[in-house]
């Protein structure tokens, strides 16, 4: 195949600023970091780190992409609906519309710690799917399919992968 290029970046330039601010908008991270008083970037990034380590399988152990599906944004009108009837719904602001987690999405439809042969959804974190050892691609992906249209079925959200398929 071709590609046409159009421009070409020859230099970056990064304008940082010498007073860091942290983001805390992470309900858990503000959480964790309620210990620290006022946490300096190094101590974000460690929280982050411990978080990630208690929620996620270590891929030494369990071959796995990582979070697998991308939060869907959906207006704010279509976000009020949901937590109507879904009133512990977690949403996040994000501009004009609102940011959902699509792990929450999928543990609603029961799907956090479901397991089929050598694929399964990781118990700690819905948004991992998980390859227990020899599972194909197929099977992967024909999962993530299952749960999209889970998904799509309860709550009229498509998820999109965060995943490259090819």
């Amino acid at each position: 195949y071709t590609t046409l290029f159009r421009s070409l970046i020859t230099g970056v330039v990064f304008r940082l600023s010498k007073n860091p601010e942290v983001n805390l908008s992470y309900p858990q991270l503000a959480e964790a970091a309620k210990s620290i008083g006022d946490p300096a970037p190094a101590d974000i990034r460690r929280l982050v780190s411990e978080l990630r380590k208690r929620k996620l399988p270590d891929p030494a152990m369990y071959g796995n992409a990582g979070s697998f599906f991308k939060n869907p944004l959906v207006e704010r009108e279509f976000a009020g609906m949901l937590t109507s009837n879904y009133k512990q719904m977690p949403w996040f602001e994000n501009g004009d519309k609102v940011k959902i987690p699509a792990g929450w999405l999928i543990e609603q439809c029961g799907w956090k710690g479901y397991r089929k042969g050598n694929v399964g959804v990781w118990e700690k974190q819905a948004l991992v799917i998980v390859n227990y050892g020899g599972a194909s691609g197929t099977e992967i992906l024909d999962l993530s399919e299952k749960i999209r249209e889970n998904v799509h079925k309860k709550f009229n959200i498509l998820l999109e992968r965060e995943v490259k398929v090819v």
